[in-house]
């Protein structure tokens, strides 16, 4: 049966009313990520942000030289306590704290005391861990960056909402020296900062993927196989990666 054209804009009309106002309104927006850090995260700055604003806008970027997270987080704190402040947090912290010799019982306490602070204002935290050992610069930083990591990957995850994203075997695949590294074996050429920024970006767009990885997202071409492999007890990486692998190295 043909529709009369008076007819045909009565059903337009009536099918409109029935679309409820937030289907009106179309998705939300992405979330707003804070970002802040110490002399790595601060130097690469202007490719993590490109990098995360691609998907996502940065509402604050902080990132000073031997950041630590006593100074950090008095200046957080009313950014994301704000209800129009941002939902992701990347932590770019410990190689801050372990330059002014922060014992590792002491940035365990000031690691929890953040995410105790941060968690009920945010969807998101990442913590980015650490190069373990190995630069030439800065020996309390050597000697305090496997036991910080330590931290990190045992208590982050304690938080439903936290994950730590791999850094740490990031450098391990780049190498030392190698062209990842200045002569300092700890700060970042422009193709390591251009790798840190993929990875800080790749763990912020992993905070909206509802699959058992957050670095596999929904439309992944592999996500079902993905999924199907960590319902039969697959379990990824420890940091609930499925690609922890992969670098750009």
């Amino acid at each position: 049966m043909r529709l009369t054209a008076a007819a045909a804009a009565v059903v337009v009309v009536a099918a409109a009313s029935e679309i409820s106002p937030a289907a009106a309104q179309g998705p939300p927006p992405p979330a707003a990520v804070a970002f802040v850090g110490d002399s790595i995260g601060r130097d690469a700055e202007p490719e993590i942000t490109a990098a995360v604003e691609a998907t996502n806008p940065v509402a604050y970027f902080h990132a000073a030289a031997a950041g630590h997270i006593d100074y950090h987080l008095p200046r957080l704190r009313p950014i994301v306590a704000d209800p129009a402040g941002p939902d992701i947090v990347v932590a770019e912290l410990g190689t801050g704290d372990a330059f002014w010799s922060t014992s590792p019982a002491e940035f365990e306490a000031d690691v929890r005391r953040f995410l105790d602070a941060v968690t009920p204002h945010t969807t998101c935290v990442i913590w980015v861990d650490q190069k373990p050992a190995g630069n030439r610069a800065y020996p309390m930083i050597n000697q305090r960056a496997a036991a910080f990591n330590r931290v990190i990957h045992r208590v982050v995850p304690t938080y439903p909402t936290a994950r730590w994203v791999h850094y740490a075997a990031w450098t391990r695949l780049a190498g030392t020296p190698s062209r990842f590294f200045l002569d300092d074996w700890l700060h970042l050429t422009a193709a390591g900062e251009a790798d840190l920024a993929r990875l800080v970006a790749s763990a912020v767009r992993g905070c909206a993927n509802p699959g058992p990885f957050w670095d596999v997202a929904a439309d992944n071409p592999h996500a079902p196989a993905v999924t199907w492999a960590a319902s039969v007890g697959i379990s990824g990486y420890a940091n609930r990666t499925f690609q922890i692998g992969r670098a750009h190295v």
